[in-house]
């Protein structure tokens, strides 16, 4: 994997999703003492006991998205800079082949919305700049996610950007 060989660990750049995770239990090392937490227990649909609101779920996001904004940023420029300068050295083609804001539900759309699509356009920028040869938007960016068939348009304009630079 080439994250390990930069130096700059396994960590993913989860921001605002990886507090969420935290706070709910989902590990990232943070196990839960009791399960559900509480704050996943108010984010549970009232007619499933394991099946987590959407709507609840972007919004715990969104709220606790501003105070991660600059440091996810800063993080993702530094592993695109640190891939870049990596493939550089050994003469290879740097490629981003998956989404960068971590895994969401298929139902929720804090990756897909003006968040999710300022993130991805941000790296999509920094990584042509860099010289990479290809980079995937998102991880919601395929057929059985929402964004394949609601974003048609946004795709479009920023591949275009990847296939034309």
């Amino acid at each position: 994997m080439i994250k390990a060989s930069t130096g700059l660990g396994e960590t993913p750049v989860y921001g605002a999703l990886g507090a969420l995770y935290g706070a709910v239990g989902l590990g990232h090392g943070t196990e839960a003492a009791t399960w559900p937490t509480p704050e996943l227990a108010a984010m549970l649909r009232p007619d499933a006991h394991d099946w987590v609101d959407p709507d609840r779920w972007d919004l715990r996001c969104y709220e606790n998205y501003p105070a991660h904004r600059q440091a996810m940023r800063e993080k993702l420029a530094q592993w695109v800079d640190s891939v870049a300068e990596f493939a550089r050295r050994r003469g290879i083609p740097a490629v981003l082949g998956e989404g960068v804001v971590g895994h969401t539900s298929p139902l929720t759309r804090f990756e897909e919305d003006a968040v999710g699509k300022d993130i991805a356009e941000f790296v999509v920028n920094r990584c042509l700049a860099a010289g990479f040869q290809g980079v995937v938007l998102t991880s919601n960016a395929d057929p059985h996610h929402p964004t394949w068939h609601t974003d048609e348009d946004w795709m479009r304009r920023v591949n275009s950007r990847v296939t034309t630079g």
